[in-house]
C-alpha cells in the first residue's frame, strides 16, 4: 500500500461501491456479480488502499446493487443530479438504510471539514462535497420510501392504523 493520500474522487467511487455492495447483499454477491474475488472487493471499499474500482465494471456493479450508487457518484462529482421519475422502496431493511445513511451523512462531514481546514473550497473539494451530500439524501430518500412502503404496503393501501 502507499502512503500517499487517496484523491477526493476515488473516496467518493470507493464509498459508492461500498453502498453498492451492502445494496447487492454483500461483498460475496458483488463478487460473484463481477466475476473477483472477495479479497478484491474488500481492497475496492477500504479507504486505506489504493486500488480503484475499474471504471468498466461500473454498470454491472450498479446492476447487482438495483441502485445506479457508481452512476449517482460520478454525475455528482461533475455537478449532476441523477433523477429518477418513480423511486421505489429499497429492498434492504429499513435499519440497514438508516445505517447507512447516517455513515454517508458522516462521510459528507469528514468531506466539508476536510475541505474547509483551509478555509478555501475548491471545485474539485465542492464536487466531493456535493457527492457525499447527495449520497446521504438518496440514503435518507430510500429509507423514506422504505418506511412508506411498510406503512403502505406495494398496493398503496395503508395497511398500520392511523395514529
Amino acid at each position: 500500500m502507499s502512503d500517499k493520500p487517496l484523491s477526493i474522487e476515488l473516496l467518493a467511487l470507493k464509498a459508492a461501491f461500498d453502498r453498492a455492495c451492502k445494496m447487492a447483499g454483500g461483498g460475496v454477491r458483488m463478487a460473484a456479480a463481477l466475476g473477483v474475488s472477495e479479497p478484491t472487493i474488500t481492497r475496492w471499499k477500504r479507504d486505506n488502499h489504493p486500488d480503484a474500482i475499474p471504471a468498466e465494471l461500473f454498470c454491472k456493479i450498479d446492476a447487482a446493487a438495483g441502485y445506479p450508487c457508481m452512476l449517482e457518484a460520478i454525475a455528482a462529482m461533475a455537478g449532476y443530479l441523477i433523477r429518477r421519475d418513480e423511486i421505489q422502496h429499497a429492498d434492504m431493511p429499513l435499519c440497514s438504510l438508516a445505517g447507512q445513511a447516517a455513515v454517508d451523512a458522516g462521510k459528507f462531514v469528514f468531506a466539508v471539514t476536510t475541505a474547509d481546514a483551509d478555509d478555501v473550497i475548491t471545485r474539485r473539494e465542492l464536487a466531493c462535497i456535493e457527492a457525499e451530500g447527495r449520497s446521504a439524501v438518496a440514503d435518507i430518500t430510500r429509507g423514506m420510501e422504505a418506511a412508506r412502503g411498510k406503512c403502505f404496503g406495494a398496493s398503496g393501501v395503508k395497511l398500520a392504523a392511523a395514529e
